[in-house]
């Protein structure tokens, strides 16, 4: 027979101890559970897609508003001026689709020309621009959304799962 001997004072292995510690950092992960869980199609009430093209929209009248505080601009800029003029109140916005673009800067001189260029890279810095604005935006969207999930039943349920699993630690310990 073997006994197990023990300094005093150490006994802080008893079977309440394991409980309430196992439950106590259950709940703890239940709280990180709450920010850590993805989200679900109920919570989510924009679309990405919106995002986008809102972001679309604060970009390209972000550039606008630059051009015309110019005093006089370049034939891309006023070209892009023209194409975002061209889609306000219709309800189909055509003036960005490739086949349009490609006929703005045939216009232009082609492809090759100084304009041409010039209108591609404001396109492309347009629309970095927007894409990095969604992109902050769903970032903080999504952390908005868990932020106002109920805490509640992640504290509960993440108190149970600890509380079971001290339970079962106690009940499957061997040196009683």
């Amino acid at each position: 027979m073997t006994m197990t001997v023990k300094a005093i004072g150490q006994n802080q292995d008893s079977c309440i101890y394991t409980i309430v510690k196992s439950t106590a950092v259950g709940t703890a992960g239940g709280y990180a559970m709450k920010y850590l869980w993805p989200i679900v199609k109920q919570e989510e009430t924009i679309s990405k897609r919106d995002w986008v093209n809102f972001s679309r929209k604060q970009a390209n009248a972000e550039k606008v508003k630059m051009f015309q505080s110019y005093k006089k601009m370049t034939p891309a800029q006023d070209a892009f001026v023209k194409m975002i003029d061209a889609d306000k109140g219709s309800k189909v916005k055509t003036s960005f689709s490739p086949v349009n673009i490609n006929n703005v800067i045939k216009k232009l001189g082609g492809e090759d020309s100084v304009a041409g260029k010039e209108l591609k890279a404001i396109i492309k810095t347009t629309n970095d621009a927007a894409h990095n604005l969604a992109r902050d935006l769903i970032i903080n969207y999504r952390r908005t959304l868990k932020s106002k999930r109920p805490v509640i039943p992640f504290l509960v349920a993440g108190a149970g799962i600890g509380f079971i699993a001290g339970f079962m630690h106690n009940v499957a310990k061997t040196d009683v």
